[in-house]
C-alpha cells in the first residue's frame, strides 16, 4: 500500500503544475489537478485542518507548518496553470487555518507545529 504524505504530494503537484506550463502538457495538468483533489478532499479535516499523512484511505495526524506552506504554494501554482478559481479559494482557507493554528502572536513568526499538536 502506498502511504501519501502532504508535503512531498504537494511539492510533486506544485512540479507537475511548472512542467505543464512550460511544456503545454494537459496530462501534467491532470496530474495535478488530481493531487489537489486528493489532499483537499481525503485528508483534509471538517475543521479545514489537514492530516499529515494517509494511508488505505485513511488519514492521521497534524499537518505541520511546512504542509500548509507547500500545498498552499502548490494550489497557487495550478491556478497559475489552469485557473480554476477553486485553487485560490483553497489556498486562502487553508492560508487561514494556518495563521490561527501556527502564528506567534507575541513574538511574531511562525511555529513549525500547530495548537493542535501534541504538547512536548
Amino acid at each position: 500500500m502506498i502511504q501519501v504524505d502532504v508535503f512531498w504530494s504537494f511539492a510533486m503537484g506544485s512540479a507537475f503544475a511548472a512542467a505543464a506550463q512550460a511544456l503545454d502538457e494537459p496530462r501534467y495538468t491532470a496530474a495535478a489537478q488530481r493531487a489537489a483533489d486528493y489532499v483537499l478532499t481525503a485528508m483534509r479535516r471538517d475543521d479545514g485542518r489537514l492530516h499529515a499523512t494517509a494511508r488505505a484511505g485513511r488519514a492521521k495526524g497534524e499537518a505541520c507548518l511546512d504542509d500548509y506552506a507547500f500545498l498552499i504554494q502548490g494550489l497557487l501554482d495550478l491556478y497559475e496553470t489552469d485557473f480554476d478559481e477553486r485553487w485560490l479559494r483553497e489556498a486562502l482557507a487553508l492560508e487561514e487555518v494556518l495563521a490561527s493554528s501556527f502564528e506567534d502572536e507575541e513574538r511574531g513568526g511562525y511555529y513549525t507545529t500547530g495548537t493542535h499538536h501534541e504538547t512536548l
